[in-house]
């Protein structure tokens, strides 16, 4: 079967580039979960496949490695250490060493109590193993992130661990009997700039790859292989119908958000055929929609009602509430088989100070809401210099005042 068709992005190119590289650096959404078909290489039909989620990429990863034909993956992050997995049940981290023949006999002193999880120790472990001649492995190291504070100021012995990276990588044993299939290390970081640049600038050897969130065939594939596990409380699921929105609803979802909506569903007792609601309360924490609340009559008597607050201005209070009836009959968008994330309307009033521009955006307020304090004010004279989009839509992440947040994203929160 076409593997291209059924592994993610990011796993298909560790399959192509997997005999032709030694180190794979993974960056990006590596903390989501991951679905995977055990058995792609049992069955010849693509409904025949059967899917199972693994909450973290490690663990995706030694599946994929054993049915790619590696003998012994070794895992290592800074807490738990190093641990060793092998087709063959007799091989263990306490005999690794010796079953592999590894030249530095110092290795063992690597797999000792607290040692094993120091990560100079641990470099050197992997060292010995992509260099190995017996059995085909690799080793996964995670939170590569952490090793280092920041990677374009690390003192000498920092670059000396790093240096054994680039050797490690250089040293890596490739496998003539096996389809030329060599050992490999895979580093998974949460971002490629952790690493410092001359580890991989220019080095044939290593290769970054990047996992994206899932793409819009694979929230298909989700809703395929998920949507009975959403609420049902006896009426029949709208399977065509929702289908047909899912992957627009949830573009930019991680997996793990897809699926909290199952929960968000059950928990709320929220019916499958209701998607739009519940990735609506996923995404925003409610469930009532103020425009489908808007009381008809209100906008019926729309002119009369802003006439008596906005004097003057009769010619924009028709287009404004023009707009309003649109939108909330649905008619802001042409296209409406696929949600859009557009504005329900988008006005601009030009003037004059005391011409009654606020003043109508504070009624159109109090119309749609019934609430004026739900306008969201801004001077703009405040947003003259070159940087003070922070103000609306905050720091970035790394830079001072990221956690305070944004003044217009933080309104919107409150107040989706």
């Amino acid at each position: 079967m076409e593997t291209n068709k059924i592994f993610p992005k990011w796993l298909q190119e560790l399959k192509r580039f997997q005999a032709l590289k030694s180190e794979f650096f993974l960056y990006g959404n590596v903390y989501d979960c991951y679905y995977f078909p055990r058995n792609y290489k049992d069955v010849s039909n693509e409904t025949e496949l059967r899917y199972t989620p693994f909450d973290t990429c490690s663990e995706l990863l030694q599946v994929y490695l054993f049915s790619q034909g590696f003998e012994v993956i070794s895992y290592f992050d800074i807490i738990d250490g190093i641990s060793v997995e092998s087709n063959d049940k007799t091989v263990n981290v306490d005999n690794i060493v010796s079953v592999l023949k590894f030249n530095n006999k110092d290795a063992d002193s690597y797999l000792k109590g607290a040692k094993k999880k120091i990560v100079d120790d641990a470099i050197s472990f992997y060292r010995e193993l992509v260099g190995n001649t017996a059995k085909l492995s690799a080793g996964i190291i995670n939170f590569t992130s952490r090793f280092v504070e920041r990677p374009d100021a690390i003192n000498e012995e920092i670059a000396k661990r790093y240096i054994k990276m680039i050797k490690a990588a250089q040293e890596s044993v490739a496998f003539e009997s096996k389809e030329g299939k060599r050992n490999i290390l895979i580093f998974i970081c949460d971002k490629l700039n952790d690493i410092p640049a001359w580890v991989l600038l220019e080095n044939p050897l290593t290769k970054g790859i990047e996992i994206q969130k899932p793409n819009r065939e694979e929230r298909v594939r989700f809703f395929e292989q998920r949507n009975k596990q959403f609420y049902n409380d006896g009426q029949e699921p709208n399977l065509e119908e929702v289908g047909k929105v899912f992957p627009d609803l949830t573009e930019n979802f991680s997996n793990r958000e897809l699926e909290n909506l199952i929960t968000i569903s059950k928990q709320e007792k929220l019916h499958f055929n209701h998607m739009k609601e519940i990735i609506d309360l996923y995404k925003y924490g409610i469930r009532e929609n103020p425009w489908e609340k808007i009381d008809p009559v209100k906008i019926e008597n729309a002119e009369k009602e802003l006439k008596k607050r906005v004097l003057g201005q009769d010619k924009a209070i028709d287009k404004a509430v023009e707009i309003i009836r649109r939108s909330n009959l649905g008619l802001d968008s042409i296209d409406k088989t696929r949600p859009s994330s557009k504005p329900k309307g988008i006005l601009f009033f030009a003037g004059p100070t005391g011409t009654g521009k606020t003043e109508l955006a504070k009624s159109l307020a109090e119309l749609i809401f019934s609430d004026e304090e739900a306008m969201i004010r801004f001077d703009m004279s405040e947003y003259n210099d070159s940087n003070s989009d922070v103000k609306l839509i905050g720091s970035p992440p790394g830079y001072v005042g990221y956690e305070e947040g944004g003044q217009l994203t933080d309104a919107i929160q409150k107040k989706p």
